[in-house]
């Protein structure tokens, strides 16, 4: 629901949304009311008439599944859209305004901004003298809710995932590299680690880089570990990786993180590296602090039937069952 109203400020734009929506919650005050009456209070507000957008995104179903494509030849580029989505009586081509962007290498850019309502459509722009292209966006910032193939060369991605504004335009440049040699993205995934900011990235670089490489990158990590999306960071690492001589000493102070799931996944990998981290009292009490507290408790406890001598299994297996007592939810 919030991502059809999102699109409905992309189509109309966000001052005409705010006023529409604003006579809309007056009009209808203390009221019973149904998608119709915002139909309703939008015409009556901009005089504009909404039904296909009601059509498309409410009274049917599905979304646009678009399969871009991107050519060249000398000034001129053209932009091919096709709509490849199967279509019925529920789901039909779609009508939407897509904004398309050309991002130069000296940092300029321009865009149109198009509707999408047929099978096939072609967007075109002439290039201004002297000037190279670096990446091409299709609808930024992911204002429309789709599905889109738009297959870019690596040194476009490398472009767009280091220079775009927008963090969903980086993050689907990275997701694109899944599809890149290893090699010859290796080199890129740490220079987006080491300058990214956001979590989502930076969590999604771990995924793609080998093992062996997220042991490089560390030391940098835990020097520079500042904020509570660090915490995410981090447990993207710790499941990433095993633990050996290189990261053990990494595993062992996550022990004293500030996430009990760190510590959980610490501790497990631990363990299993070497029983003898069984007992080493470094955690908290076992009822914990909160609920996440106590599904540590619960996993130390499934750790300690797995590994610990029998008294100390038994022990824990009576510990388990009072956790399924009425005074525990």
């Amino acid at each position: 629901g919030a991502m059809i109203l999102d699109m409905l400020k992309h189509v109309v734009g966000e001052k005409e949304y705010r006023k529409s929506i604003k006579y809309y919650l007056q009009k209808h005050a203390y009221q019973n009311v149904d998608s119709e009456d915002l139909l309703i209070a939008f015409h009556e507000t901009l005089g504009l008439s909404l039904n296909w957008f009601w059509d498309e995104w409410i009274y049917r179903g599905g979304e646009p599944n678009y399969k871009v494509n991107y050519k060249r030849i000398l000034q001129d580029v053209t932009i091919n859209v096709e709509q490849i989505h199967d279509t019925s009586s529920l789901v039909r081509l779609f009508r939407m305004p897509i904004v398309f962007e050309l991002h130069f290498k000296d940092g300029t850019s321009i865009s149109k901004t198009k509707v999408i309502k047929n099978k096939t459509n072609t967007i075109k722009f002439s290039i201004p003298k002297g000037k190279k292209v670096s990446y091409v966006l299709f609808d930024p910032d992911d204002k429309i809710l789709k599905n889109v193939s738009f297959r870019k060369s690596f040194n476009m991605l490398n472009a767009q995932l280091l220079n775009a504004k927008n963090l969903l335009d980086r993050y689907d440049a990275l997701l694109a590299l899944k599809e890149i040699n290893y090699n010859k993205k290796r080199e890129l995934l740490f220079q987006v680690f080491k300058i990214e900011k956001f979590h989502l990235l930076k969590t999604e670089v771990i995924n793609q880089l080998k093992k062996e490489d997220v042991l490089l990158i560390i030391d940098d990590f835990t020097n520079k570990f500042n904020n509570q999306n660090d915490i995410k960071v981090k447990n993207a690492i710790l499941n990433k990786i095993n633990v050996n001589k290189e990261s053990i000493e990494f595993f062992t102070k996550s022990l004293y993180d500030l996430s009990y799931r760190n510590k959980e996944v610490a501790y497990k990998k631990l363990v299993t590296y070497n029983p003898d981290f069984l007992y080493q009292d470094v955690l908290l009490p076992l009822n914990g602090e909160n609920d996440y507290g106590r599904k540590f408790a619960i996993s130390k406890l499934e750790i300690i039937v797995d590994f610990g001598i029998k008294a100390d299994s038994v022990l824990a297996i009576n510990k388990l069952i009072e956790y399924t007592s009425s005074s525990f939810e």
